[in-house]
C-alpha cells in the first residue's frame, strides 16, 4: 500500500500555482484578523469568498495553519435554494481558528499567574 506521503508526491496531488496564490492571500487576510481581533479564546471567525479557495486549497491551509500552532475548522456555507428540490448554492467558507493545547500548555508554562 502506498503511504499518504508518497501520495501527496504524485504530480496530480500538487496544488497548481494558483491555489498557492489562494493560500498566500487568505493567510494575509488571516494574519491581519488574528493582529486586530485575537481573544483568548481565538480570533473571531472569518468568512472567505467560496471563490477565493478551491477545496484543495481549503486542505493546505489547514496544514500551514496548523505548522504555526492552530486549529483550524473550515466551514462551507451555502445559499438555500432558490427553487424546492434544487442544490443549495455555496457561497463563502467560514474559517475559525483556536491555538492548540501545546501553545495554550507553553504559554501556562511561560506565565504561572496567567489564571492568578
Amino acid at each position: 500500500m502506498i503511504t499518504a506521503q508518497e501520495a501527496l508526491g504524485l504530480e496530480h496531488a500538487q496544488l497548481t500555482d494558483e491555489e498557492r496564490r489562494e493560500v498566500h492571500t487568505v493567510c494575509a487576510h488571516i494574519e491581519r484578523n488574528i493582529q486586530e481581533k485575537m481573544t483568548f479564546g481565538g480570533p473571531p471567525a472569518l468568512d472567505v469568498p467560496y471563490t477565493a479557495l478551491t477545496p484543495n486549497a481549503v486542505k493546505a491551509l489547514c496544514v500551514e495553519l496548523s505548522r504555526y500552532g492552530w486549529n483550524a475548522s473550515v466551514n462551507l456555507m451555502s445559499l438555500p435554494p432558490s427553487l424546492r428540490g434544487a442544490e443549495p448554492t455555496p457561497h463563502h467558507w467560514t474559517i475559525l481558528l483556536s491555538p492548540t493545547i501545546d501553545e495554550y500548555k507553553a504559554v501556562f508554562t511561560l506565565s504561572s499567574s496567567l489564571l492568578q
